[in-house]
C-alpha cells in the first residue's frame, strides 16, 4: 500500500492511530482468511526484495577490518579457514611473529627501563642475572617436538663422533635441550664432570686388547711376541701340528670331543648333543656338584649330572 509519507508525518496522532488500526486490521484479516480490504482508490503493490551480494559485502568487511587489526579473521572472528587443505597455519604464524615483533621492540625497552626502577624500590639493589623472556606464542606439537630433538640431537652427535667435541661438552650441549625439548634434562653434572676432557676415541677404544687372555709376566714385561709364538706352526706351508708332523691336533679340554670319555653310559653323538640341550634349558648353569638330575625324550628317562666342561655325564637309563 502506497501513501504519502510526509503528509502521514504531519497528520494529528488521531490519524496516525487510525491508520495504525487499518494496517492491524489488515494484516489480521490477510493471515487469517488470506484476503485483504482496502479503500476505494487504494493500491497494493508487491515489491520483490534480494539480498543478493550481501555476504560479498560482509566478507569484505571482515577483511578490511582483520587487516586494519593485523589479526587474522580466523582468529578475530572465529571462523574456519576458507577453501580446500586450508588450515589457517600460515596465518596464525604471520600473526604471532607480528605480535613478536611489537614484544621485542616496543614492550622490552618499556620493561628494561621500569624494572630497574621497581627492583630499586623493592629490594634496594638490581639483581645481576635480572632478565626478561617472553613466554612462545606457538607451542609445537609433541610429534614437532620429538623431530627437533631427534635433528639436534644427531648433529651434537655427528660433532662429537668427528672428535670436534669432548664427551662433557656434547653432554652439556644435549642438556641445553631440555628447556626446549624436555629431554636430556636427567644428564647430571658429576656425569659430565666423569667425561672431561674425553674424546670419541677415548671413549670407544678397546679396554683389554688381549681380549681376556693372561698372559702374567709376559703381558707385564711386554714381551707378548715371546708368549705367542707357536712352535708347531711350519712357515713353509702355514699349517698347525701337534709337534709329531702329522697334521693333526691331540683333544684337550679347550677341544673336547663330543662325549667325553667316563665310566657313564655312551650314547650316540646326535642324541648326546640333543639331551645336552634339553639339560642345558632345563637345568640351567648346573655344575658337576648339583648332583643327579632326571631328563627325558621321547623313549628313555635318563639320570645325568654335569660334567664341568658343557658336557653331562649319563648314570642310567631306562626306558619309558
Amino acid at each position: 500500500m502506497l501513501f504519502g509519507g510526509q503528509l502521514f508525518s504531519v497528520s494529528s496522532g488521531a490519524m496516525q492511530r487510525r491508520f495504525w488500526n487499518v494496517m492491524q486490521a489488515q494484516s489480521v484479516l490477510r493471515s487469517n482468511f488470506g484476503m485483504q480490504l482496502v479503500n476505494k482508490g487504494d493500491q497494493i503493490r508487491n515489491t520483490q526484495y534480494t539480498f543478493t551480494g550481501l555476504q560479498e559485502v560482509y566478507d569484505s568487511m571482515c577483511h578490511d577490518l582483520s587487516g586494519a587489526s593485523r589479526i587474522p579473521v580466523t582468529k578475530l572472528f572465529g571462523r574456519s579457514p576458507a577453501g580446500m587443505n586450508a588450515t589457517g597455519e600460515s596465518d596464525l604464524r604471520n600473526y604471532y611473529d607480528y605480535v613478536d615483533t611489537l614484544r621485542e621492540n616496543v614492550l622490552r625497552p618499556v620493561l628494561e627501563r621500569v624494572l630497574p626502577v621497581l627492583c630499586m624500590s623493592a629490594w634496594g639493589a638490581v639483581p645481576e642475572d635480572l632478565d626478561i623472556q617472553f613466554p612462545p606464542l606457538w607451542m609445537p606439537t609433541p610429534r614437532e617436538l620429538a623431530e627437533i630433538a631427534e635433528k639436534k640431537a644427531l648433529a651434537v652427535r655427528d660433532v662429537f663422533q668427528a672428535g670436534l667435541l669432548a664427551a662433557d661438552t656434547a653432554q652439556r650441549e644435549l642438556k641445553k635441550l631440555s628447556d626446549e625439548t624436555g629431554l636430556f634434562g636427567s644428564i647430571s653434572d658429576e656425569e659430565i664432570a666423569a667425561n672431561a676432557g674425553k674424546t670419541y676415541q677415548d671413549l670407544t677404544a678397546l679396554r683389554d686388547p688381549l681380549a681376556g687372555l693372561e698372559y702374567g709376566d709376559l703381558a707385564q714385561s711386554g714381551d707378548i711376541l715371546t708368549a705367542d709364538y707357536n712352535p708347531h706352526h711350519d712357515p713353509s706351508n702355514g699349517r698347525f701340528t701337534s709337534g709329531g708332523g702329522s697334521g693333526t691336533m691331540g683333544k684337550t679340554k679347550y677341544a673336547p670331543s663330543p662325549q667325553r670319555s667316563h665310566s657313564g653310559i655312551q650314547l650316540k653323538p646326535k642324541t648326546y648333543a640333543r639331551l645336552c640341550g634339553t639339560l642345558g634349558t632345563k637345568f640351567p648353569n648346573l655344575a658337576p656338584e648339583d648332583g643327579v638330575r632326571v631328563i627325558r625324550d621321547a623313549s628313555f628317562e635318563y639320570r645325568v649330572s654335569a660334567d664341568g666342561y658343557g658336557g653331562m655325564i649319563v648314570h642310567s637309563k631306562a626306558r619309558l
